[in-house]
């Protein structure tokens, strides 16, 4: 028989015990004094210990759910190594690398629907599940060819501007509006994550940017809207846009997360990082000082602890002491050097363009 969810009620399991008591869903498994952290690498035999780690930092985690890669069984193993260890757990779908990997404008239906399939786990093994978490980026195959060091600006311009279609961004926005709409009548909340130049868009009052990265966020009612203010990313593109080597500190953590507070409030979010490799190869952080500070400065921004996400579990645990890197700082706003208002200048005279 299944024990009792702490802090809720108890499950629905048996027949005969809905018939003398009633069917009342256990209460989401919730934290408020938590960052959270991404864990996207993970499989049915290490997901217990990597909720364990999370555990053991005081983190909640948001993991990966792969289709063609990971199925039901690995959703359950997963949300029952969450109950046993107490770690608040989000649901990620991502679609395979041939259908693009992330969310975006092209894939927005296959999306949809296999993250409809996860969350109906909710009620088939993972009652205490809180959250669904929409990562809303370009396809991967485009992302890595704009991003790649030797295409030049101008060429990158091009391929956005020509790669616009209206029609078919809103159609996705639409499906996507559908889809959380959806997970709110079954009490799940919606997260969204997706890329820091968004945050520029709203600076001219259009769409332009989003429409160019086809990732139509706006107008959906998400919980809550977190921006990827990797500095160790932002060292490429500084490299690639200003021919600068300099890098990024926690201005630019302070920068963003000042917009965010101003055009999202109550509802703006954070992803931080990068502890280690993700889906496409780049730097990560060396010294968790990094980490700390730019932590601090989101605090300080008025961006809630437990909304702080950090990428990722894996890259924590590849250091020495992955508690070093996610102790709770004091908030401290940080300065914004001239490196961080050019960039974002670079960003927005570009949404011009578009």
């Amino acid at each position: 028989m299944s024990r009792p969810s702490r802090g809720g009620a108890v499950p629905c399991v048996l027949a005969a015990a809905v018939l003398l008591v009633g069917c009342v869903a256990p209460d989401p498994l919730r934290h408020d004094d938590r960052l959270h952290a991404w864990l996207e690498f993970t499989d049915a035999d290490r997901v217990d210990a990597h909720v364990e780690w999370a555990a053991r930092l005081g983190l909640d985690l948001r993991v990966a759910v792969v289709e063609g890669r990971h199925d039901a069984a690995y959703v359950r193993a997963a949300c029952a190594a969450a109950e046993e260890h107490d770690v608040a757990l989000s649901l990620w779908p991502l679609l395979a690398e041939a259908d693009g990997y992330w969310p975006n404008q092209a894939n927005a239906s296959a999306f949809s629907t296999w993250a409809t399939e996860l969350a109906a786990l909710q009620t088939d093994g993972c009652p205490r599940l809180d959250a669904v978490v929409v990562d809303m980026e370009m396809p991967i195959d485009r992302s890595e060819t704009l991003t790649d060091a030797d295409l030049g600006v101008a060429d990158r311009l091009v391929s956005l501007t020509t790669s616009v279609d209206v029609d078919a961004f809103e159609a996705a926005r639409s499906t996507y509006a559908d889809l959380v709409d959806r997970l709110h009548a079954q009490g799940l909340r919606a997260y969204l994550t997706t890329l820091p130049m968004l945050v520029d868009d709203r600076f001219d009052g259009d769409e332009g940017i989003a429409q160019a990265l086809w990732t139509p966020v706006e107008g959906i009612d998400w919980d809550r809207l977190s921006f990827q203010v990797y500095r160790t990313l932002f060292d490429e593109y500084g490299a690639s846009l200003l021919g600068s080597e300099e890098p990024f500190g926690p201005g630019l953590t302070t920068s963003y997360a000042t917009d965010i507070e101003l055009y999202w409030p109550e509802r703006g979010s954070l992803d931080l990082g990068t502890t280690g490799e993700g889906m496409v190869d780049h730097d990560g952080m060396e010294e968790p000082a990094e980490l700390l500070g730019d932590i601090a400065a989101g605090l300080a921004a008025g961006v809630p602890l437990e909304a702080i996400n950090v990428y990722s579990l894996e890259g924590l645990l590849e250091h020495d002491d992955p508690a070093a890197w996610v102790r709770t700082p004091e908030p401290r706003e940080a300065e914004v050097p001239a490196q961080v208002d050019e960039i974002r200048a670079v960003i927005a005279s570009l949404d011009e363009l578009l």
